[in-house]
């Protein structure tokens, strides 16, 4: 079963409210008591949601290629960080 939701990037917009915003205009969430840090990683769950996709294809097929795992499984986390940390 294909779980539906807001395709990402969302974005934080701040006014009155918190908002989380897809990049198609679509409100995703309003939140009224909600920290801009607790905003932000809700605003990365495409991205942190497309890395673990990415890290699970990685792991199916790392050993048959000897691929180097370690740098690519950090490049694909500090790619998820800086979404949610900027």
């Amino acid at each position: 079963m294909q779980a539906e939701y807001t395709p990402g990037p969302w974005i934080v917009v701040e006014s009155k409210r918190t908002l989380i915003v897809a990049e198609s205009g679509h409100r995703v969430a309003t939140c009224e008591d909600l920290s801009t840090a607790n905003a932000r990683l809700i605003a990365a769950a495409p991205e942190l949601l497309a890395a673990i996709k990415q890290i699970a294809r990685l792991s199916e097929t790392a050993d048959r290629h000897r691929l180097d795992v370690a740098s690519m499984l950090g490049d694909i986390a500090r790619a998820a960080l800086v979404k949610v940390e900027s």
